[in-house]
């Protein structure tokens, strides 16, 4: 009788913590993706450095590495990320970028290269900021489009890459 009685208070304490953690979850205090760091991962032959995000801001560093100079590059950067976010053109050269609308849509920001203005091997494209984004709590995720052509050809090429930032 004794074990049953003890079984069956066993059994209401698991329930209860059952209950406990699943309601920590639904509101995402058990979120595992909190505990994770930053991650920028972009398709062979483009490299991503130096990115974080802020409440407020998010940037990053984009450099060619696939092996030849590259022309009329658009850098697209969309999802939750960049809700509400603007263009912050301060980490690019205003010889190699359009700088003429700060303004993103909704959730998805571009940045096209000058026509014709050749982005070299083996160099950083650009270090890429949004500022006055929407607040993030404490992970935001971007996906990155990176569209170009190799000089001197006129296939028009696509890479993607996904940013996963924590909120610092």
């Amino acid at each position: 009788m004794k074990a049953q009685y003890e079984t069956s208070n066993f059994g209401w304490i698991l329930f209860i913590i059952l209950i406990l953690i699943g309601t920590l979850a639904y509101f995402g205090l058990l979120d595992p993706r909190i505990f994770l760091p930053s991650s920028c991962k972009v398709q062979a032959g483009f490299g991503c450095f130096e990115f974080k995000a802020t409440k407020d801001t998010r940037e990053l560093t984009l450099r060619n590495g696939i092996g030849q100079n590259i022309e009329d590059v658009i850098v697209t950067l969309e999802g939750e990320g960049t809700i509400n976010c603007s263009k912050d053109f301060s980490g690019l050269s205003s010889s190699k970028w359009q700088m003429n609308n700060p303004i993103c849509s909704e959730t998805r920001c571009e940045f096209k290269s000058i026509p014709d203005v050749v982005l070299q091997n083996r160099k950083d494209i650009g270090h890429f900021r949004l500022v006055n984004c929407s607040n993030a709590v404490r992970r935001t995720d971007m996906d990155i489009i990176i569209e170009y052509r190799y000089k001197n050809e006129q296939v028009s090429h696509t890479t993607r890459g996904k940013a996963q930032l924590r909120v610092s």
